[in-house]
């Protein structure tokens, strides 16, 4: 065997805790995301709810706008005039 290889099978070895030693911690583990349970996705979607109705109702008032504006003549009435 090289003896590179014994260096690399020791530092593997190394990372790794005997399961009868005392005084290690336990493995990192990554965290849980609490996102999953049903009371977070009715508040993901009501907040999804939410956001769309207020970008739908800016895009009927914008609609309704340009509507309004190109009934009464559009381009061809002018700029505004002062009050």
């Amino acid at each position: 065997m090289a003896p590179g290889r014994d260096r690399r099978d020791a530092r593997v070895a190394h990372r790794f805790i005997p399961e009868d030693e005392a005084k290690s911690s336990g493995a990192p583990m990554a965290a849980r995301r609490h996102g999953s349970s049903l009371a977070c996705m009715k508040r993901r979607l009501l907040f999804l709810l939410l956001v769309t109705g207020l970008i739908l109702l800016a895009l009927g008032g914008w609609s309704v706008r340009g509507l309004r504006w190109a009934t009464a003549g559009g381009w061809a009435r002018g700029l505004l005039q002062p009050a």
